[in-house]
């Protein structure tokens, strides 16, 4: 009966992420003191159900359910998507990023840290729709500290989980 977490993802619900019918879910996690996983994306004219989770669209329930720790998947996905995450990252303390995806963006890890915080950056990797391997060289050749590192890598997780 336990769980460490809930996803949703809006663009695949059909469902904008600030929508009502997400509230079930917000209080889900709140009372049982879970994250909640999403996945986030920049707006785009190829694939118009990504406006749907554009990280923007979060801010109203992080700030409703502050006890609530909310972790945007590919960290707002694509250039003003990843501006909008490390915004709200930065804007609301249980607003996390993880760098899961196909996102390849030289600086993008260096970007994330400077504007959000290492302690606000989780590795992701996507798997089994992406190899881990290219997530985890991002974070290695990433021009941050080794403590930087060690916090995306694992420790920011741990403390997320309680490990």
């Amino acid at each position: 009966e336990e769980f460490v977490g809930v996803k949703i993802h809006p663009s695949l619900h059909g469902c904008y992420a600030d929508d009502e019918r997400y509230d079930a879910v917000w209080q889900l996690t709140a009372r049982r003191r879970v994250p909640i996983l999403t996945h986030s994306w920049d707006i785009s004219a190829q694939n118009p159900v990504q406006k749907l989770s554009f990280p923007n669209r979060f801010g109203t329930y992080a700030a409703r359910y502050p006890e609530v720790t909310l972790i945007l998947g590919h960290a707002g996905g694509r250039y003003r998507g990843h501006i909008a995450a490390a915004t709200l990252a930065r804007q609301y303390p249980n607003v996390l990023l993880d760098t899961a995806g196909d996102c390849y963006t030289w600086g993008l890890v260096e970007y994330l840290v400077e504007q959000a915080g290492a302690d606000k950056v989780l590795f992701g990797s996507d798997l089994t729709w992406i190899d881990p391997r290219t997530q985890l060289g991002m974070i290695l050749d990433a021009d941050i500290t080794t403590e930087a590192k060690q916090q995306i890598l694992g420790a920011n997780a741990a403390h997320l989980f309680g490990w």
